[in-house]
Parts: structure tokens; sequence; C-alpha cells
């Protein structure tokens, strides 16, 4: 794959900690191996754009710090490949997940994670970090989400992090096959929601609208606007809206 299995690879398991994702690069840096850091609470963690993540006791919250060798290609549908792997493994726990682009994990049209991944180039090695905040027993209430023991009232913490584990090494084993960029893409379509549905995304300055069309073969979104004109977007965030 790329010599690190996240199913195999050693676990730092912590308490409280600022960032899942701070102590999982730092502790890459220092030592050149894959590992995961989970922990019990973040009192700093963060989502996309640096937004603030809640990170109370109950919720997984875990990163995995690695050194992958792929094309530019591939490191770029990581994100997908990330979102892939955690509908998966909820999905293994009897609850049915689909997903948004580019990595929201949805249950019930409602976000029940989060997921975050950071880089960094020293000389020619790429260091990367992906973190993980599932609701496993509680969410946000000042955002449309939920949590999984809505759903299935049996899932805890243990349970979430044994089924993200093999669910995110396989997809990342995928990933790193000859034919993985076009075979990862097509497992996102095929859990994708609002294909084909009037979308709104977010940019850094403006809101474009437009219909979903879904992916080119980078993993970027296709937008078709009312004119039949489409573009191509890079990054984002979405807001599924209902047909007319």
């Amino acid at each position: 794959m790329m010599g690190a299995d996240p199913q195999s690879a050693p676990i730092v398991h912590l308490g409280d900690v600022g960032s899942t994702n701070d102590e999982a690069m730092a502790r890459l840096r220092a030592t050149a191996s894959p590992l995961w850091v989970i922990a019990d609470r973040q009192v700093a963690g963060r989502g996309r754009r640096g937004r603030p993540w809640v990170s109370e006791p109950g919720n997984l919250y875990a990163s995995f710090a690695f050194s992958p060798t792929w094309s530019e290609t591939a490191f770029g549908l990581l994100p997908l490949a990330a979102a892939v792997a955690l509908a998966d493994a909820v999905d293994s726990l009897g609850v049915s997940a689909r997903v948004k682009w580019p990595n929201d994990v949805l249950v019930n049209g409602l976000k029940v994670s989060g997921i975050l991944i950071e880089s960094e180039w020293v000389g020619t090695v790429r260091r990367v970090v992906v973190g993980f905040g599932v609701n496993v027993t509680h969410h946000p209430t000042a955002a449309p989400s939920a949590h999984l023991a809505e759903f299935q009232p049996n899932i805890d913490v243990a349970m979430m992090q044994g089924a993200l584990l093999p669910a995110f090494a396989n997809v990342l084993e995928a990933l790193g096959r000859p034919d993985g960029v076009a075979s990862v893409r097509q497992r996102w379509l095929d859990r994708a929601a609002g294909i084909g549905q009037p979308i709104d995304v977010r940019l850094e300055a403006e809101t474009r609208s437009g219909v979903f069309e879904g992916l080119d073969a980078d993993g970027h979104l296709i937008l078709r606007h009312a004119d039949d004109t489409s573009e191509r977007i890079a990054a984002g965030d979405v807001f599924l809206r209902a047909a007319s």
C-alpha cells in the first residue's frame, strides 16, 4: 500500500489532548512511523477552515499519521477515500450512511462526523494526518447533525473504533493500487447524496448554485448552472436543497 497499514499501526490512547491531529503529526515528525492517536476528549479540536469541533467524552476522536508515496492524483482523492471508509464502518454497525462532498458522512441526511486532513512536506517526504471526529453518543446542537446511538442504541466508541480501522485500511489499500483513483471515486459516487439535485456551494468569497452532476476524474465537484454550462470546484462547503 504505502508502508502504513491503519489496521496494524500502533495506537496511542490518551485521555485529554489539545488536538489528536496535532499530537499525531508531532509523533510522526519524531518517529517517522505511522500511528494512530485516539483521545477521550479534545480541548482544542478543530474542523475544516479552523472551525472549533466540540470534543467531549463519548465520541470517537482519532487521527492516523503516515507518509504516503502516492501520486498527486491519488493524494487528491484522500478526502473522498476517508469518507468512504467511515461510511463503510458506520454501515457495518447497522446504520445506513451516505456521503456529501467532499467528506461529510450523513445518516438520514444529518451529519454524524467530521474529517480533517492536514499535510506537510519535508524534503521529498509528505507527512499526512487524517483526523476523524465521529458523533457516537452525542452531537452538537447548533448544526443539523446527529449521533449514531440515535439510530443503533448499542453502538459505543470502542465499536466505532473497531469498525473504522479495518475499513480505513481497506480504502487506503485500494487507493494505492494502479486503478485505485477510479475505484475509490466510484465507491464514493455509489454512496453520494445529492447527485442530480440542486445544491449551493459556499466558496471563500461567494456561493455558487446549480445542479450536482458528479465528480471529475480528480474528485472535483461538477456543478451545472442554469445556462447549461458546468464548472469544476476543488474546495467548498456543499448544502443540499430540495428539488423544485
